[in-house]
């Protein structure tokens, strides 16, 4: 089963950023190659929703940021490779042989630099695969996690062929006959061995530079549990948002008794930054990936849902409220249909008036309450609304707190238990002097 998760709480997780610094995907692409690049990108556009696959793939991770170490192989040299591996190869054995004559018809034509530059890249290449069974060999001593690796690597080397041409690794330069043996071996006869052995290049670089960026930041491995009735649980400590410079860490918990955070506070007080640090962690997690918080454990989710940066839509004609209204719906539709879901809606319904916001507000989290498969984290600035769900016994109350330092606000962006009725628009405008410079007499 794929993880459900839609356009919108992509954008508003900034979760897919390819070439935006502040993306969650931004933070972990730091690999070395380009197979790396791919596995990366693959894994961040399919979330698991397996406990035992995503705890496997987590306790990897964790095993290389338990023993960090350097991606061994030189950009140079595995450039060479790569280009060379990308080159067009037949398997037809009697095309191979018409190749082989053409290619030695190009050394009366064009000199012999095509071959001898062919038969460079086969000793890198086969340099590559020496130094990745030293590699792995040296930390299969005292790493679990390289011993199956470094038994896969001296299997396929073994492989009839194969070992026939690694000899050439410590040539100087190849013959034509010798290149061509070797680019036969390497291109066609053991092409899926050698495909495998780039494999394993490229997860290593994977899990090399996942494991580093875990360690740097100080992010670590979140346990997953498989869904069971009355059971389900989300919980971490000292989670913080990855891409906020100096963020503040904050517990959290979220189980079959109390499914639901109310959470109020002043704007700016951190209640936006804390929900998507959740979404962004839970987003993580499904991937088998290091999460920012010390510790953490969740119940498997079927998808996230997010409405956090909800506009309007000028090409519909639809308001900034309807547009709410839609996306509170289309969330509606998979919680009715019973998929286990995380759901964190940001100030529901704050295109509309005081009056209708509250009422639709309590309706919305009353209904939602009742789904005790899922999670929610809600925020509103309506107050009021805590009064209407009084009878919800699901439902934990949390804020973010302001204090008032000489007439200014601080923000410690600490989640505390409870409700809180700071507004501080007023004090901001008058802070800012709105009214007087409209008036023209603010200096």
């Amino acid at each position: 089963m794929s993880f459900i998760i839609d356009k919108q709480t992509v954008r508003d997780l900034n979760l897919l950023g390819k070439y935006d610094s502040k993306s969650i995907y931004h933070v972990y692409d730091r690999t070395r190659t380009r197979g790396g690049r791919q596995l990366i990108e693959q894994m961040f556009h399919n979330p698991l929703t397996d406990s035992e696959a995503i705890n496997a793939r987590s306790a990897l991770f964790q095993s290389f940021m338990d023993h960090p170490c350097d991606f061994p192989f030189d950009d140079e040299h595995l450039d060479a490779v790569e280009y060379y591996m990308s080159m067009p190869a037949n398997s037809n054995r009697g095309m191979h042989l018409i190749k082989f004559v053409k290619m030695k018809s190009m050394l009366y034509i064009a000199g012999d630099r095509m071959i001898e530059t062919m038969g460079e890249n086969i000793i890198k290449t086969l340099n590559l695969f020496d130094h990745l069974s030293s590699f792995t060999s040296h930390h299969a001593e005292e790493v679990e996690a390289y011993r199956s690796v470094d038994e896969e690597v001296k299997s396929l080397l073994a492989t009839k062929g194969l070992a026939g041409i690694m000899k050439y690794k410590d040539a100087g330069r190849l013959t034509f006959a010798q290149t061509m043996q070797a680019h036969r071996v390497l291109r066609i006869s053991c092409h899926p061995q050698v495909s495998r052995l780039m494999e394993i290049i490229y997860h290593l670089d994977l899990q090399i530079t996942v494991a580093r960026v875990a360690n740097e930041h100080g992010f670590t491995r979140a346990v997953a549990h498989p869904v069971r009735e009355g059971q389900n649980i989300f919980r971490a400590v000292t989670l913080f948002h990855p891409t906020v410079q100096g963020a503040k860490g904050n517990d959290v918990t979220i189980d079959g008794e109390r499914n639901m955070i109310f959470l109020t506070g002043a704007n700016m007080a951190g209640k936006s930054t804390f929900m998507k640090s959740v979404g962004i962690a839970i987003y993580l997690a499904h991937m088998g990936f290091p999460v920012p918080a010390a510790e953490m454990e969740f119940t498997v989710r079927d998808g996230l849902f997010t409405s956090i940066n909800v506009s309007d839509d000028m090409d519909l004609g639809h308001s900034h409220y309807y547009a709410e209204v839609m996306r509170v719906k289309h969330v509606a539709q998979y919680v009715a249909e019973g998929h286990n879901l995380f759901v964190i809606l940001d100030e529901l319904f704050k295109g509309t008036n005081v009056k209708d916001a509250l009422d639709a507000t309590s309706a919305v989290l009353k209904a939602f309450s009742v789904h005790r498969n899922c999670f929610f984290i809600v925020s509103t600035h309506i107050l009021e609304a805590a009064d209407a769900l009084k009878d919800c016994p699901n439902i934990r109350y949390h804020y973010f707190p302001t204090e008032l330092v000489g007439g200014l606000p601080r923000y410690t962006y600490r989640l505390t238990e409870g409700i809180t009725a700071d507004r501080h628009g007023m004090m901001i405008i008058r802070n800012e002097r709105i009214v007087e410079r409209i008036k023209g007499l603010a200096s």
